[in-house]
């Protein structure tokens, strides 16, 4: 259990960075970085629940 939680955790902040990269980009009006950074974000969110969707 403790391990799934640590799993889980680290997605987490796999999300928050990509996140924040998105951010950064969109900020700085740069749509290819910002795009890119997008396909990070989908990528996470789809481990995430490939993991631990029921």
């Amino acid at each position: 259990m403790k391990r799934e939680v640590v799993l889980w955790c680290q997605m987490c902040e796999e999300l928050r960075d990509s996140a924040a990269e998105v951010n950064t980009a969109v900020r700085a009006l740069d749509q290819a970085t910002a795009k890119h950074a997008m396909k990070h974000v989908v990528a996470s969110c789809d481990r995430c629940h490939h993991r631990f969707r029921d």
